[in-house]
């Protein structure tokens, strides 16, 4: 009587029969994509730097008040100022 053992090759064509192929689907890519409202793009022709730019006429008519002595800033307005000023805000 002939037994022999199990050797390594005999595992590995065992478990290389087994193995299935994967193939992989070429997937096409998503991106993302943003869409911007119709009130976003309305808002976007006002701008920033549009809305703090200081009219001559209004400067003007400030310095007018105050040397006519008419001008009374609120205290709300001129501390919040000063806070965003210390935080390092642009006001």
């Amino acid at each position: 009587m002939n037994i022999k053992g199990i050797s390594p090759s005999s595992i590995n064509n065992y478990y290389n029969s087994n193995v299935k192929k994967v193939e992989k689907k070429d997937v096409a890519k998503v991106h993302d994509k943003i869409e911007i409202s119709k009130t976003g793009k309305a808002l976007q022709k006002y701008g920033v730097e549009e809305v703090f730019t200081n009219s001559p006429e209004k400067i003007e008519k400030l310095k007018n008040d105050i040397k006519n002595g008419t001008y009374n800033p609120s205290s709300a307005a001129i501390s919040r100022a000063m806070f965003d000023s210390m935080k390092g805000r642009k006001i």
